[in-house]
């Protein structure tokens, strides 16, 4: 008797850890689309909740830089980004990209500098910052004075002067200011 109150322990036992790995391979994730409407109040719980198997078993294989997983939304009239950060297949944290608006005001010496603003190009020559060289997949972001980009972005900037942004998840030229808009932009610009 005693053996087969053990065996059908056992044998329940089995089938609830059999049961509940199963439903972790098998839980559904919100869509891309609807995490980019997510708070970062709803992104930290998604997060606590989570694994990479899981975002990668819902949202497909994502391109990997260092710890970072990230996912491309196309949308009209552009591309977000949703990263999750990684660490032994245990999601750190997750992010949406931010947009930022980036005016290249100077090139001096192979080093280009720009204005940037969150809502709207900006003539703040008090937000001067290092434009960077290269996306964050390594590709190479090449422009000239004048030229006005939309950058899809982590949203870390460096409070340094000039500031310093972490390298763009993508990089948009939009548009180019006229050159007499372009000189009256850079005669304001004093470089370090």
């Amino acid at each position: 008797m005693k053996k087969s109150v053990t065996v059908i322990s056992l044998i329940l036992m089995t089938s609830i850890a059999i049961c509940s790995l199963s439903a972790c391979k098998s839980r559904k994730l919100p869509e891309l689309e609807s995490v980019l409407k997510y708070s970062d109040e709803e992104l930290n719980r998604l997060a606590a909740n989570i694994d990479e198997q899981t975002l990668i078993d819902n949202w497909g294989k994502p391109e990997t830089v260092n710890a970072r997983r990230i996912w491309r939304v196309p949308l009209d009239g552009g591309t977000k980004f949703i990263v999750a950060y990684v660490e032994n297949g245990k999601v750190i944290n997750l992010d949406v990209s931010y947009n930022l608006f980036v005016t290249v005001v100077a090139i001096d010496n192979g080093t280009a500098y720009c204005l940037t603003g969150w809502d709207d190009y900006s003539t703040d020559v008090s937000s001067l910052t290092f434009m960077p060289s290269r996306d964050m997949f390594g590709n190479e972001i090449t422009c000239k004075v004048g030229d006005q980009f939309t950058f899809e972005f982590d949203g870390m900037i460096m409070e340094t002067y000039p500031a310093q942004l972490n390298p763009p998840y993508s990089a948009t030229l939009r548009g180019h200011l006229s050159d007499e808009d372009t000189k009256a932009l850079t005669e304001k610009i004093v470089l370090p």
